[in-house]
This record gives structure tokens, sequence and C-alpha cells, in this order.
């Protein structure tokens, strides 16, 4: 699976940065993510950060993803300033964090994990802060009679 893939972040326009060795991905300036006041929706930063911290996760875990149901359980975002043009999502490992949710999912079949995401401005001037809570359930196999 290829987090631009997913038919929402292909309808977004979401690409995958050249930064290499992060969960990093882009977002083009166009005109049809702006708000009111000619800056980025917030609606487009968010979906923009969750996909970014689902790529962390793909990178760390992505046999997972065909075993198992990812969802996000809780989303926290602080605004920080206005954005303008293109904007880049990267996200922050915890790597004792990643290491716990890896181990869990293996012995318990299901898991949960914090990611931090900032998304900045062509300038590097972060816009927002989030921190999504990925819990994850290996698939149930049913076997019939």
């Amino acid at each position: 699976m290829d987090i631009i893939d997913v038919p929402f972040h292909k309808f977004l326009g979401v690409q995958k940065s050249t930064t290499k060795d992060l969960a990093s991905l882009d977002l083009e300036d166009l005109p049809q993510y702006k708000n009111h006041y000619g800056t980025v929706h917030v609606a487009a930063q968010f979906a923009l950060a969750e996909a970014a911290s689902g790529e962390l996760l793909l990178q760390r875990f992505g046999k997972v993803a065909d075993i198992s149901v990812p969802i996000v359980r809780h989303a926290e975002v602080e605004f920080r300033r206005p954005a303008f043009g293109r904007l880049r999502a990267i996200a922050q490992p915890d790597e004792d964090a990643l290491r716990r949710f890896g181990r869990d999912l293996n012995e318990k079949g299901t898991g949960a994990v914090q990611i931090s995401v900032i998304v900045q401005n062509e300038k590097g001037e972060t816009t927002i802060s989030a921190r999504f809570e990925w819990f994850v359930k290996r698939r149930e196999t049913t076997v019939s009679p």
C-alpha cells in the first residue's frame, strides 16, 4: 500500500516529498486549497498532516497494513500561523513509542501509537503541529466449517 494511493489523498493531490529518510508529504500551492482569507484551509493542512502520520506507519510497519486495520483514534492540532504556498508535512518518529507499538502488535494483535507531525511552509515556518493516535488491530480471520 502507498499512502498517496488512498482515494482521498489522490483527490487532494498529496505528493511524496523529495526529502529522504523522513515521512514527509507535500501539498502544492493550488487555489482549491484556499479559504476565504486566501490562506491554505486548515482542513487541507489537517489532511496532509494525517497522511504524513500514516506514511510513517507504512514506512516502519508496511506489512501491517495488509493484515490489520489501522485507524486514527484521536487527533490534536495546534494552529500556529496562516499557511501560504506549497506545504510539507513531516512526521516526527518517537523510536521508543514505535518499538513498543511493534511489540504490542506482535504479542497482542493490537497496538496504539502517537505520531507527531509538523506542517511547514516553503520558508520552513511551522503552520500547524499535530499529534495523531493510531490504533491498529490485526484482522480476524474466520474459518468456515
